[in-house]
């Protein structure tokens, strides 16, 4: 995130300067054996505030629960993907969404 000029806000969370979204590569992530990619505008979240100023919020959060790394992908992963999940077989798909 540093080489795109992103810094931490909290718990995980990264602001990117909104000019630099363009910029940023393709990221992958693996699940199950299968990749998904998503791209910096798709990664992002732009919002204005209550001054009119645009922020531009990286959508997906690492975290680190005492031995575990963990992910939330979040609203951008479920806009790209559509996510079904089956709780009666334990299980979650992913198709591209349209």
């Amino acid at each position: 995130m540093n080489d795109y000029g992103a810094f931490p806000l909290i718990a995980g969370e990264y602001i990117i300067p909104c000019k630099k979204v363009a910029d940023m590569p393709v990221t992958s992530f693996t699940l199950n054996g299968r990749d998904f990619d998503m791209t910096g505008p798709e990664l992002v979240i732009e919002s204005t505030d209550q001054t009119g100023t645009t922020v531009c919020i990286v959508g997906i959060l690492g975290l680190e629960l005492g031995s575990i790394e963990a992910w939330i992908l979040g609203d951008p992963f479920i806009a790209r993907y559509y996510t079904e999940f089956d709780v009666g077989q334990t299980r979650m798909g992913f198709a591209l969404s349209k």
